[in-house]
Parts: C-alpha cells; structure tokens; sequence
C-alpha cells in the first residue's frame, strides 16, 4: 500500500516514518497514495483510502471535498503532555510572578512580594480528552481538586467531579481550562453567559481561538482587570491585531511545539516529530486490517 508524507520534514524522520510504515512509504504528495498524512493540504486521489492528520485539530479540513468513503483521523492525544505543560507554565506565569521577580531583580531591586498557591484550589477542565486528562492528572499532582466537563462519560480517578455544563464548572472552579476542539458546536461557546459565572481569577484557552467568543472576552477582560486570559492562541493568527489587554498573557502557538519551517529548513522539533510518528503508527494499524484510533465524526464539522 502506497502512504504519501505530505509534510516537510528531515531525512532521519523520513526515515523512522519508513521504518513504522513501510517501504510503500513517499515523500510528497501523490495522488496514487492510498493513504495521506497531511498537516494543512492533502491531495484527494482515486485510490485514497484514508487521510491521517498530525494534528489534534482539524478545523482546518474542508469535509465537503472529502468523499463519505474515505477515513479522516485526526492525531488527537499526540500533544497531551507538551501541550499540559503549557498550560501550567502560562499559569505558574501569573501564579509565581516568575517572569515579574526576574525582571525587577535584573533592574537590581530585590523586593519580595507574596505569591499565588496552587495547592487546594479548583481547576476545571472543559473538554476531557487526551489533554484534558494530562493537565487533570498534573493538577492532582499539585493538590488541585479537578473538576471535569465532556459530552462523554468521564472515568478517569483524576477528576473528582464531572459537571454537566461548562457554567457549572465556571462557577466552582479558581482556573478554567479550555481543551475543546472547534466544532460547529464548540465555536463561541465560552462566551458571556460562562464568563458571566466564572468565580475564578484564571482562564486557559490551549484549544483554538474561536472557541471563545472574541468580543465576550475582550469585554470580560476590560471588566475585570484583576483576573487573567492566558491562551497559546489568538483570533486571525498569525496575524495578531492590537493593542492586546495588558491581562491577556500570550504565545504564539507553540504548546505542541512549531511546526516544520516555510523555508528551508526541514528539521522538526521533538515534540511534532513524535506526534508524525504517532500518526504513521495509526495508518500502519489502519494498513493491517486494525480499527484506526481518532476517526473523525464528520457530522461535528459540516
């Protein structure tokens, strides 16, 4: 079975694609392929069988070109533990003052001032997948008391309680955050109603922009200078518009680390180069008679 690599990436990559997949294994688009792993662009041909994304997203995908008798996966579950680790830097940002201390001790002041504590306090997890359950289970091992919401039944001894709306979760939790993917249904849902019943002081927004309700939030922002948007992504990236609300903490897409260059350096960071193999690890199984995990529900996209 031929796969086509429809990512840029360095020859030792290549090569350990080859080595899970196969010998049928090219890089580039070939419409001939019956099987693609793509980021942004694919190429539909007459012996495509399925299409595997490496992202965990896939917003991006116009399912209307998409013939019902072709298999999307999406790469849910690959960023998990880059992608938690995020979201705790961006907290412990504001929490331990971390980048506040080193720039008032690099200007030669020596001031100590008091620090947020993690350690008791309510942390929501809206959207309970691969990363949900990573940043659930690095919240208990701070001794944070997890409250998680899903359209799915939630099993997982991390979360201590399972909600049945997300203006629920707002208003018990300290820290919202924000792991669901862009759907049809998901698009503006954090908006005034969930903002209007957060308690907290701390929102993380880890999914994409358009999960939450641009204009909601930049009023919630205004509203309540004391509490915080610390999100990995932003409405119209990569280009940002300004000025940006002095309590939006911001980076630029990178908690499952950068993808490859537009130019012409090929090298891909660790964190991307496991989750391509993660995804050729899923078309081997697909290519070996074995149900393929993270088969898209296309129902949620158009």
């Amino acid at each position: 079975m031929k796969v086509s690599l429809n990512i840029r990436v360095d020859r030792n990559t290549f090569e350990e694609c080859r080595r899970i997949v196969g010998d049928g294994l090219v890089m580039g688009p070939d419409p001939e392929a019956e099987v693609q792993i793509f980021g942004r662009e694919f190429v539909l041909g007459r012996n495509t069988k399925m299409l595997q994304c490496v992202y965990a997203g896939v917003n991006h995908i116009d399912f209307t070109r998409i013939p019902e008798n072709v298999l999307v996966c999406s790469n849910a579950g690959a960023y998990s533990e880059s992608v938690a680790e995020q979201v705790f830097a961006l907290i412990f940002h504001i929490t331990r003052k971390v980048c506040y201390f080193n720039s008032r001790t690099h200007a030669g002041e020596f001031r100590q001032e008091p620090v947020g504590f993690l350690y008791g306090k309510t942390i929501s997890v809206i959207g309970y997948g691969g990363i949900g359950a990573q940043v659930a289970r690095v919240a208990k091992a701070l001794g944070m008391k997890v409250i998680g919401y899903s359209r799915r039944k939630i099993e997982d001894k991390n979360c201590d309680l399972q909600v049945d709306s997300i203006e629920d979760a707002a208003r018990q939790s300290d820290i919202m955050v924000i792991c669901l993917p862009l759907t049809k249904e998901t698009r503006g849902c954090i908006g005034g109603a969930v903002l209007g019943a957060f308690r907290g002081t701390i929102i993380v927004n880890i999914a994409r922009a358009d999960v939450v309700d641009r204009d909601s939030m930049l009023s919630f922002l205004e509203r309540n200078r004391e509490k915080y948007y610390l999100s990995d992504v932003w409405w119209n990236e990569p280009r940002i518009e300004v000025p940006i609300p002095d309590n939006a903490v911001l980076t630029p897409h990178v908690a499952g680390g950068p993808n490859p260059s537009a130019g012409g350096d090929d090298t891909v960071s660790d964190v991307f180069r496991l989750a391509i193999l993660r995804a050729c690890e899923n078309v081997r199984d697909f290519m070996q008679g074995n149900a393929p995990r993270n088969v898209v529900r296309r129902e949620d996209y158009v």
